[in-house]
């Protein structure tokens, strides 16, 4: 539930929060350990708690995790370059340069990075693969199979394993054998140690520094996870993190774990494309993958999607004013402004291409496909020259940095992370501190109200009063549990609509086994055994071959839209409605209270303006609440919604894996057909169990998750009803008549702790 900053106050710095935190609580520990009645005292280590839990959150700074994602060449580290406003990674005209997963930050002081390397085992077992890949590759099999992509696989290793293991840099790599690995002292030290680090505040030396970790030239890349840099980059100091992602199919299972860890849980994603080519066949296949799109649109991120064209500098005159129907006396600023226009339209257009596509494998209705075609619609497109943005002097192409379009895509992350960065999480704490604060002075109104009403309200009046506020509470809570029912009874109604869906699909997976068989048939049987080595999945020249995901595709595709809609569309739709319901809950009850008490005669004006008071802060605390308790529910939606459809592929592996390992143990003249028959025999044999599993799984999750918004929606529910009773309070009372003197030595400290806390919600230092 959004709720409104104060416009007239500058935004919270994190800084300013922190200090608010300890001037509040030092205030009220101060004021309440030396003045504060019993009841005060008694509340107080629970305030203290929650000042203690403020503070600590106060002290996070949340990271807005951008990934960047794109083919080959397409200029991602110069774009991160030019996003961070230094040359801080390598960048080559002639290679792949970046070869490893690269995280940017904004740290104070000087550069430093922190390389984490692949394990020890993990790189062996790597080693012992692709041995076994080369020796297929180069021995054969004697089905006749061999050509292309036998050359392909065995350069793939050597290349791999002569990163790594070459002598020198001018050694020879046609003596290279990779039956006979020598390894580096270094490479030693990095596997053993696992970890390395080192700082500079040269910018230039620290570039050298981590190019050796970095760049493909270097022996270190395959044995690297990941490299994590920071440095004083002020466009990142709201807490962007930038990710490079070198792309989601690396043969290194442990690195390409850490890829898809940043796809699941980066917020936003960035398409980076060589702007020549619009979206290349290799970004377009990304899109198309059963790794992106639909995980996209499951993850409910298709309004999360950037899409940035690089080199738009890089086009000729002449060529782009033919090309473009321009004036001969056109300059080169209107060719690059005419040929990011067409490129804009054209990815616009291959946008609409694939979201057709995915609602056709879904088989859902036109309808369907425009919808998603109009939410992939609305992604930022940027064109942009990220090179001629980093010159620094000399003649440029594009006289105005403006024009280079960095600054706008800078502006783009800037609005992303104010909903999302430090600053943002900034202002959620201080909205936590004046809910406290509120919830202090509540308290403090309602032994003020408390007093008052001993001094004016006689007991037949007190009577009355009690009577109409358990009137009210009773209504309250019967409107309550009947709101409770309704809210598990759409949520299992919705529930059911997906399960439904699900139970579909896996019929189909059933039913198109044999199709899915046949395109098993159709790989190169050294690709083959390279994917039953590897448990199911192979990176090879030709992309990734995924046994389970390919059983898994006809459940995933099938639910694709109605995951999306189920998570991204009905349950937030429906926690928004309810607790819509709630917050009038709580205003009828106000309402209902004090018309009530306004038919009882003779009742001091005072009481009602006590009351008015209470149930004006109470709605302002529940509120927020209110609020928080939402945020952390659609926080929870959004984990399952990006984790739970997992399990298929999880639950399809584990039935698979005998066959996988019997299939990887075959050799010999027509070892191919062996094992497709192997693979295929025992997906038949075991489809029943084998999707039966993968839907319980998945059920079960659902399950889980209802279960837990019922409960959570209960608390929301209890916290209506107790702010309702805690408002009332004072309106309760009984007991003796105070003395005017008992009256005025309680009101003197609770007078004087009102005025503190209206001071700390007032503060005007944010």
């Amino acid at each position: 539930m959004a709720t409104t900053e104060n416009p007239t106050k500058p935004a919270a710095t994190p800084d300013a929060v922190r200090q608010r935190i300890k001037n509040a609580y030092g205030q009220a520990q101060t004021f309440i350990q030396s003045k504060g009645n019993a009841r005060l005292q008694e509340l107080w280590p629970e305030w203290k708690s929650r000042f203690e839990r403020l503070y600590k959150s106060s002290q996070q700074h949340p990271q807005v995790a951008i990934s960047l994602v794109g083919d080959t060449g397409a200029g991602k580290s110069t774009l991160l370059n030019a996003l961070v406003g230094a040359r801080v990674l390598p960048v080559s005209n002639m290679r792949a340069c970046t070869a490893a997963i690269t995280e940017v930050a904004f740290a104070e002081g000087g550069y430093h990075a922190h390389i984490e390397f692949v394990s020890r085992e993990s790189w062996q077992k790597e080693i012992e693969l692709l041995l076994a890949d080369w020796r297929d590759a180069t021995t054969g099999n004697g089905d006749g199979e061999g050509g292309d992509n036998c050359l392909e696989m065995s350069r793939a290793v050597r290349d791999r394993l002569w990163a790594v293991y070459k002598p020198s840099d001018d050694a020879d790599p046609s003596a290279f054998s990779p039956s006979n690995l020598v390894e580096p002292p270094e490479v030693a030290q990095a596997l053993d140690k696992g970890v390395a680090d080192f700082k500079s505040a040269n910018l230039d030396d620290f570039r050298k520094s981590v190019a050796k970790f970095l760049d493909s030239k270097h022996r270190f890349w395959p044995i690297v996870k990941s490299v994590t840099i920071g440095g004083p980059f002020a466009p990142l100091r709201d807490g962007a993190k930038i990710i490079d992602l070198p792309g989601i199919n690396d043969p290194n299972e442990a690195r390409e774990a850490v890829t898809r860890a940043h796809l699941k849980t980066c917020r936003f994603v960035w398409l980076i494309f060589n702007i020549k080519r619009a979206l290349t066949k290799a970004t377009i296949n990304l899109m198309q993958s059963d790794d992106f799109l639909r995980q996209v649109v499951m993850d409910g991120r298709t309004d999360s999607l950037t899409f940035v064209g690089t080199a738009s500098d890089d086009v000729d005159l002449e060529t782009g004013i033919e090309e473009f129907d321009l004036s001969e006396e056109a300059a080169l600023g209107h060719v690059i402004a005419a040929r990011n226009l067409a490129v804009r339209k054209v990815v616009v257009g291959q946008l609409d291409d694939l979201a057709i596509r995915l609602a056709n494998l879904a088989r859902e209705q036109r309808q369907v496909a425009d919808k998603l075609a109009g939410r992939l619609r609305a992604s930022q497109i940027y064109t942009v020259s990220a090179r001629e943005f980093l010159r620094v002097r000399g003649e440029t192409r594009i006289a105005d940095h403006n024009d280079t379009e960095i600054p706008i895509l800078r502006s783009h992350m800037q609005r992303i992370c104010a909903d999302y960065g430090i600053t943002a999480h900034s202002q959620a704490v201080n909205r936590q501190l004046d809910l406290l604060i509120s919830e202090i002075k509540r308290e403090i109104q309602s032994q003020q109200a408390t007093l008052r009403n001993r001094a004016e309200i006689g007991l037949q009046q007190r009577q009355e009063v009690k009577t109409a506020a358990q009137a009210a509470l009773g209504f309250l809570d019967h409107e309550l549990q009947d709101t409770h029912e309704r809210l598990a009874q759409d949520l299992a109604a919705s529930n059911e609509l997906l399960a439904e869906r699900v139970r579909r699909a896996v019929d189909r997976a059933r039913s198109e086994l044999d199709n899915t068989f046949a395109r098993w048939e159709r790989m190169h049987w050294a690709t083959l055994r390279a994917v039953c080595r590897r448990g199911g999945a192979y990176v090879g020249s030709t992309g990734k071959n995924d046994l389970p995901a390919d059983l898994s595709k006809p459940i995933l595709d099938s639910i694709a839209f109605a995951w999306s809609d189920f998570f991204g569309e009905k349950l937030q739709l429906l926690l928004q409605k309810w607790t819509d319901v709630l917050l009038r809950h709580a205003d009828d009850y106000r309402r209902r209270l004090m018309d009530s008490l306004g038919t009882r005669a003779n009742l001091p004006p005072t009481l009602f303006a006590n009351l008015d008071g209470i149930l004006e802060t109470t709605e302002k605390v529940l509120k927020e609440l209110l609020g928080q308790i939402n945020s952390a529910m659609e926080a929870r939606i959004q984990q399952d919604q990006r984790s739970l459809y997992e399990s298929v592929p999880t639950q399809v592996k584990a039935n698979m894996q005998d066959a996988f390992e019997d299939a990887a143990l075959e050799s010999g003249t027509g070892m191919k057909k062996r094992m497709v028959a192997i693979l295929a025999n025992h997906a038949g044999q075991v489809s029943q169990v084998m999707f039966d599993d993968a839907r319980e799984s998945l059920l079960a999750g659902l399950r889980s998750l209802n279960d837990w918004l019922a409960h959570e929606f209960c608390e929301m529910t209890a916290a209506v009803g107790r702010h309702a009773s805690l408002a009332a309070e004072n309106l309760l009372v009984g007991g003796e008549k105070m003395s005017d003197e008992a009256i005025s030595r309680e009101k003197q400290p609770l007078e004087e702790l009102a005025v503190i806390l209206d001071s700390l919600l007032a503060d005007a230092e944010l």
